[in-house]
């Protein structure tokens, strides 16, 4: 049976547990946006992103996140800022500053998001390597994608499309179109 004493103190544990469960979804939140707060210093344009999931919904609202990177771009430039869940990104689509950051300023832009780099031995590649290990990779492929090796190589490349080409071309003769259709689908 209740008492006096059990009634008065009822409001008060409701109250503490009200409080509580405030604080802790306050805290969620928190803890789901603050790291937003690397860029927000950054005086980029660039999509609101939601809590813990940054911007990927916007991935299946535009059918793909290639898609979404493309539809950024016209909305908001060639250089924007967007987060991947709670990872801040900052994408370019200027050739000619990708060309900088890439080429001239690339000990300054070395690592790569985390999600990238895979376990090993894949996290120990171009994109996955970080500091040391990177700065390694990249100072034995740079030789490697000279524009004169890159020359080099095109002639290589007409021939492998020559082949593919005809093989294209049989397909289609031998009324094999379908076949080859459903190749394609299962590849992309």
């Amino acid at each position: 049976m209740l008492s006096v004493a059990n009634v008065t103190e009822l409001p008060y544990s409701y109250f503490g547990l009200i409080s509580l469960l405030f604080l802790l979804a306050a805290l969620i939140y928190w803890f789901g946006i603050s790291s937003y707060a690397v860029t927000s210093h950054v005086s980029l344009p660039g999509p609101k992103p939601w809590p813990y999931l940054g911007n990927l919904l916007d991935a299946s609202k535009y059918g793909g996140l290639h898609n979404a990177f493309l539809e950024y771009a016209k909305r908001y430039g060639k250089v924007y800022k967007m987060y991947m869940g709670r990872d801040a990104i900052i994408a370019v689509a200027d050739p000619e500053t990708l060309k900088h950051v890439l080429v001239k300023d690339f000990h300054k832009f070395r690592n790569r998001p985390e999600f990238i780099a895979g376990r090993a031995p894949l996290n120990k590649g171009l994109f996955g390597a970080r500091d040391d290990d990177w700065k390694r990779v990249r100072s034995i492929l740079t030789p490697t994608f000279s524009s004169l090796k890159l020359k080099e190589i095109v002639p290589i490349m007409e021939e492998a499309a020559n082949i593919l080409l005809s093989k294209f071309e049989n397909f289609t003769k031998e009324g094999r179109r379908n076949q080859f259709q459903d190749m394609l689908d299962q590849t992309l």
